[in-house]
């Protein structure tokens, strides 16, 4: 579940004229956790031709929609999804000579957010002599350098996979799931971007789909004792209401008798 700690993030995008653009962000409520998902409540300034006067929510959509999927310096990770967009206020605003109406814009956001030296699973999909290449989650690139494996890996030119030299069921292959640790993000590319991994120290590698369920299953565990809490505070308050306006009905009730 999300925590209460909040961090703010506000940077300008570099000026296209004539275009579509964000001004700056403001990142509140990103949780403290180690998972690499984030739900942000975001703003920004946005600035849009004047053919989006009077329909500034659909040039917001289509800026937004625009930069899903895209790693985002603001953020320090890539936008998976918003929701609850908002125009804030009735009118933009235009500034000394320039033809674009600035709006204030509030919307949710789930960001996917792979900072340093934090740990991540993967599974492989690509295995050479250089590197090996994994997908996070499926959607997400990952590559790991040879010189980043831990030395008892050595590529086998006649399998095509790693093989660890103290035990030969100790292998880095397509469809092998591994734990692994973010060394860098490289962001040469909004669209292309990928993780930079290391599986140098010992307790990173191979890890077995038992262990992976029962993380899922830790995980589920943790969402779900928030919300059990959640609704048993519901109930409390639904019956102090309940009892409260009991409590009013009697009064006035006995106030009726008095008077008569």
């Amino acid at each position: 579940m999300l925590s209460s700690a909040v961090a703010d993030v506000i940077s300008s995008g570099p000026a296209t004229a004539g275009r579509k653009r964000a001004r700056s962000d403001s990142v509140s409520s990103v949780p403290a956790t180690d998972s690499p998902f984030r739900i942000a409540k975001l703003e920004s300034t946005v600035s849009l031709p004047p053919a989006y006067l009077g329909r500034a929510h659909l040039g917001a959509t289509e800026l937004l929609n625009d930069r899903l999927l895209k790693y985002d310096a603001r953020f320090g990770g890539v936008m998976l999804s918003y929701s609850s967009l908002r125009v804030e206020g009735s009118h933009g605003a235009v500034f000394e000579d320039c033809p674009e109406i600035r709006y204030r814009i509030k919307y949710r956001a789930l960001l996917f957010m792979a900072s340093k030296g934090s740990r991540l699973t993967g599974r492989i999909n690509q295995v050479s002599a250089g590197h090996i290449g994994l997908l996070v989650f499926g959607a997400f690139p990952v590559s790991i350098i040879r010189e980043r494996l831990q030395s008892k890996y050595q590529f086998s030119g006649a399998t095509g996979n790693y093989v660890s030299s103290s035990d030969s069921e100790d292998i880095l292959a397509p469809d092998v799931s591994v734990s692994f640790r973010v060394h860098a993000v490289d962001t040469t590319s909004p669209t292309d971007w990928f993780i930079e991994g290391t599986m140098a120290d010992a307790d990173l590698g191979p890890v077995r789909e038992s262990d992976l369920a029962s993380r899922f299953a830790d995980a589920d565990a943790d969402e779900a004792e928030p919300s059990a809490k959640k609704v048993k505070k519901e109930k409390k308050v639904k019956k102090e209401k309940k009892a409260k306006k009991e409590k009013k009905a009697k009064k006035e009730k006995k106030a009726k008798k008095e008077k008569h």
